[in-house]
C-alpha cells in the first residue's frame, strides 16, 4: 500500500481512492499495479475514488482507460467518483464520461444493483 492510495473492500467491490490532488504519469506505476492487482479478484464493482484530484494528465486518462477495459473482460461494473468541475471537463471533452459511468460518490456507485 501507498500513501497515494487506499484500497478499501465492501459488498463485492472494490473501492480505490486515490490520495493525491495531482494524478500525473510519475506517480501512474505503482497505483495502476495496485489497480490491475486488486483486479485479479474480479469485483462485480470496482469504483476508483477521485475526490481530491485537481488534475490529471493524458497518461492518467489513458490509465483510467485501460482499468475500464480490464474490468469489462470479466463483466465487471466501473465507475469513477468524486470528481470536481476541473476533471468534469476534462472528462467531457476527452468523451470519457460517454463511455465511463461518473457518479457523485462512493456511496452512490455502492447503492446501484449490478448482476
Amino acid at each position: 500500500m501507498s500513501d497515494n492510495y487506499r484500497i478499501i473492500k465492501e459488498n463485492n467491490a472494490i473501492i480505490f481512492k486515490v490520495n493525491a490532488e495531482q494524478l500525473q504519469i510519475e506517480k501512474l506505476k505503482d497505483l495502476s499495479a495496485s489497480i490491475h492487482s486488486s483486479l485479479e479478484e474480479k469485483p462485480r464493482k470496482f469504483i476508483l475514488d477521485l475526490r481530491g484530484i485537481h488534475y490529471l494528465d493524458s497518461a492518467a486518462l489513458g490509465m483510467i482507460f485501460k482499468v475500464k477495459d480490464a474490468i469489462d473482460s470479466f463483466s465487471g461494473n466501473f465507475f469513477v467518483t468524486g470528481v470536481n468541475r476541473t476533471i468534469s471537463m476534462v472528462l467531457n471533452i476527452t468523451k470519457a464520461d460517454r463511455i465511463i459511468r461518473i457518479l457523485d460518490s462512493v456511496d452512490e456507485a455502492l447503492k446501484i444493483k449490478v448482476d
